[in-house]
C-alpha cells in the first residue's frame, strides 16, 4: 500500500485562456524502473482533446508520443518548487498545510505547481488510504474569486475539520458533472474541481459514506486559488480505480501501468 502523505503520480491540467475550461494533459510519476529511482513524464490522451482547443506541447516534452525519463526531477517541475533558502519558503510551506522537509512530489501537487507565466494546474493521483481504509484526496476549491463578497467571507471564516456538503450540479451548462460545495449553514463555498468532479459523482452515487472536510483556509495575500484547501473521503467501491478515464491513460506504450493501491507496475 502507499502511505499516508505519499505522492507517486501527478497529472497536469492545462487551462483554456478564454473559457477557463481545465483539459488534464500529462503525467508525472516518481519510482519508475527497475531500480524505482526514476521520474517519468508522459502525456495522456486528454493532450488529444486539449490540442482541439489550443494546446500546445510543452517546450520540454515536445513529442507527445514519448515517454521521458529522469534521474531527476525534469527542471520543468523544479521550476515550480519555491527555494528551501528563500525567507518566505516558510510561510509558503505553511500555506499548503506541510511540513518544512515535505518531498517536492508533495509539494507539487499540494501547490498546484502554479506559476503566473503559465496556465497549468497539478493534482494528485487519489489513493487508497490504508490508515484510514477509505479513498483520500486533497484538492483546492474552485470558484473562489465568482464567489459573492458574502460567500468568499463565508469562505474565509471556515474552520479547520469543519464538514462541508457536495451536491451535484447536473444542470450546470459548463459541466454536467459539477459538484458544489456548501458551509453547514448552507452557504455555497465554491466547487470540486472539474478533474475530480466525474469521480466525484460516481462516488456520491455509490459510497454509504463521502465527506469533504476543511483542511486549510488562507487570508489575503494568498492567491485566490489557494484560499480553501479541502480533504475528500469517501469509500472504495469494489473495482473502482480513480481517474480511470480514458483521458487520463498514456498516449506512449511504453509508459509505466498505474495501481492506486499497490503503487506503480513496471512493464
Amino acid at each position: 500500500m502507499i502511505a499516508q502523505q505519499t505522492v507517486r503520480a501527478i497529472f497536469i491540467a492545462w487551462q483554456h485562456p478564454l473559457t477557463r475550461a481545465y483539459y488534464p494533459v500529462a503525467r508525472l510519476v516518481s519510482g519508475v524502473g527497475t531500480r524505482q529511482d526514476l521520474f517519468e513524464f508522459a502525456y495522456i490522451h486528454g493532450a488529444q482533446q486539449a490540442a482541439l482547443n489550443g494546446f500546445q506541447p510543452f517546450l520540454a516534452f515536445p513529442d507527445v508520443n514519448t515517454a521521458y525519463r529522469s534521474l531527476e526531477l525534469f527542471p520543468f517541475f523544479t521550476n515550480r518548487l519555491m527555494s528551501r533558502n528563500r525567507p518566505d519558503f516558510g510561510a509558503h510551506i505553511q500555506r499548503l498545510g506541510l511540513d518544512a522537509d515535505a518531498d517536492p512530489m508533495l509539494i507539487l501537487a499540494r501547490s498546484g505547481g502554479t506559476r503566473a507565466t503559465d496556465s497549468i494546474e497539478m493534482f494528485p493521483l487519489p489513493i487508497f488510504d490504508e490508515v484510514i481504509g477509505c479513498y483520500q484526496t486533497y484538492f483546492w476549491m474552485h470558484g473562489f474569486r465568482h464567489l459573492s463578497l458574502q460567500q468568499q467571507a463565508r469562505v474565509l471564516a471556515l474552520a479547520f475539520n469543519e464538514e462541508l456538503t457536495a451536491k451535484p450540479e447536473p444542470s450546470n451548462p459548463k459541466d454536467s458533472n459539477a459538484v458544489q460545495l456548501f458551509s453547514g449553514d448552507n452557504v455555497m463555498v465554491g466547487y470540486i474541481p472539474r478533474y475530480l468532479a466525474s469521480d466525484a459523482v460516481h462516488l456520491l452515487k455509490n459510497c454509504s459514506f463521502f465527506k469533504v472536510f476543511v483542511e486549510r483556509v488562507n487570508q489575503d495575500p494568498a492567491p485566490f486559488q489557494q484560499r480553501l484547501l479541502c480533504r475528500l473521503e469517501s469509500c472504495w467501491p469494489k473495482e473502482f480505480v480513480p481517474c480511470n478515464h480514458d483521458v487520463y491513460k498514456p498516449i506512449s506504450q511504453d509508459a509505466v501501468a498505474l495501481d492506486p493501491c499497490a503503487g506503480i507496475r513496471v512493464p
